[in-house]
């Protein structure tokens, strides 16, 4: 059996799993990424080296032999080693820890209005030559569009009952391993919970809005959301709200095109979720300064 060491691990996710993992399987098997499942179904990922650091997982030192690795394989979880069906052994002790840690939002919003500016124009762009043209395409495209319109409304009024709405009835929509209508979901909550922000009252919003959302969508993008819904995302977006809070156009381009990578169209998802976050705190903003200015 290949023997592999983490290179790095989120300690905390794995501690919280790993209490639940006493009958735990393989749930997914992919080329560079092993997910795990415990009996109440929640998942742990093991991800070859070069797969960023991510809530809820351990990335190796080298690649996964995953041939010999099929959904429903035995998983041994110990404390310092993972065994799984065994094809893949991992050393778990010495790894770096990980945990996602989002950055402030900006006392002063110039250089954050600036950089949106850029990821919108670079967004439009990709929507412009991504465009879909069948009937049905075009047709979950508006419905998409339609509901994000209403949550970012909803909160931008501060509307937490139909902000939880509405963002419920994006749980699921549009195609991809992670659906879309998921993926802008995880990108707007992790602005929400942005330290400092002016949306404040709706960082926990996020956690009543993925309540259930496993009846809606599949246990990948159900992982993700309730990470996301906690302010736990993967770290290349983390990298991406921190240039685009304090980064210049260079760094952000980078930070960008690490996001934009992702899937097929998660990422493009996933940043205008971001995009349309950083929005609405924009507006809580301009409102409270309406307010002083008027009193």
């Amino acid at each position: 059996m290949p023997s592999l060491r983490a290179a790095s691990i989120d300690a905390e996710g794995y501690a919280r799993w790993r209490r639940l993992a006493a009958r735990a399987t393989v749930h997914s098997v992919f080329e560079r990424v092993v997910n795990l499942q415990s009996a109440g179904g929640d998942l742990f990922t093991v991800a070859a080296a070069g797969v960023d650091d991510a809530p809820d997982t351990a990335v190796a030192d080298g690649p996964l032999a995953v041939a010999g690795v099929a959904p429903g394989d035995l998983v041994q979880a110990g404390a310092d080693r993972l065994t799984i069906a065994g094809a893949i052994d991992m050393a778990l002790g010495g790894a770096r820890s990980w945990r996602a840690v989002l950055p402030a939002y900006p006392a002063h919003e110039g250089r954050l209005r600036r950089n949106l500016d850029l990821v919108q124009q670079v967004l439009a762009q990709r929507w412009l030559h991504g465009a879909c043209t069948s009937a049905l395409g075009r047709e979950l495209d508006a419905l998409l569009a339609h509901r994000r319109d209403l949550l970012c409304a909803a909160l931008a009024a501060g509307d937490l009952d139909a902000a939880c709405r509405h963002g419920q009835a994006m749980v699921g929509l549009g195609p991809g391993l992670t659906p879309s209508g998921d993926d802008f979901l995880a990108g707007l909550m992790a602005v929400l919970r942005l330290p400092g922000g002016p949306g404040m009252a709706l960082r926990d919003v996020g956690v009543r809005m993925v309540h259930g959302a496993e009846r809606r969508t599949n246990a990948i993008s159900v992982a993700m959301l309730r990470a996301a819904s906690e302010g736990r995302v993967r770290d290349c977006v983390i990298v991406l709200l921190r240039e685009l809070v304090v980064g210049d156009p260079h760094g952000l381009d980078g930070a960008l095109a690490s996001v934009l990578a992702i899937g097929s169209t998660s990422g493009s998802d996933l940043a205008a979720g971001i995009v349309a976050a950083f929005d609405v705190q924009l507006q809580l903003a301009g409102a409270v300064q309406s307010a002083i200015v008027a009193a």
